[in-house]
């Protein structure tokens, strides 16, 4: 089964149009997948509660199977980067790869690419989840081969960087950019 990010969503930022354009994305899609969103209370404050997160998508016809928090992500990110080899690594832990840069870690801390990187590989069952990465709402054995993103296409460059991170761990990763 595949865990779907429906949308992304940061810690200071209200519910929008697009979240529910990509809402009604996922409902004209399959709908035998855990249903996620992910939000990040890494690079900003966290100030709305999780009962508004299951209100927006329950008042827009989606109940959500779980809740990602980019924060809880951390510790994945300080394996994924051991793993890289010594030869793609750079002493300011950037990696080279197919002619991109892909910034890691900014100033010491974990970049948005690879937060969102250890969150794709979690999904895809490469990694276990981080014990406080996520909040499992109804119980449904979170079980997962595969990684399913919908995203505003203000992300893409993030998320560019994201599938070739995911290329190097052997994942593949499905998208739909609106």
């Amino acid at each position: 089964m595949s865990i779907v990010e429906i949308t992304h969503i940061y810690g200071d930022e209200e519910f929008n149009d697009r979240h529910v354009k990509a809402i009604d994305i996922y409902k004209s899609m399959r709908q035998d997948t855990i249903k996620s969103i992910f939000i990040d209370d890494y690079h900003s404050p966290l100030n709305f509660s999780i009962d508004y997160v299951i209100d927006f998508f329950e008042e827009n016809g989606i109940q959500l199977d779980m809740i990602a928090f980019e924060s809880g992500f951390e510790p994945v990110v300080e394996t994924m980067i051991s793993e890289l080899p010594i030869a793609m690594r750079k002493f300011d832990d950037r990696i080279v790869h197919m002619y991109s840069d892909i910034g890691l870690l900014n100033d010491g801390k974990p970049t948005c690419v690879a937060l969102s990187a250890a969150w794709s590989l979690c999904r895809a069952g490469y990694y276990s989840f981080p014990e406080k990465a996520i909040i499992n709402l109804t119980n449904t054995r979170i079980d997962s081969n595969s990684a399913f993103t919908i995203l505003d296409r203000k992300y893409n460059e993030v998320e560019n960087k994201v599938k070739t991170m995911l290329e190097y761990f052997n994942i593949k990763s499905e998208y739909v950019i609106y």
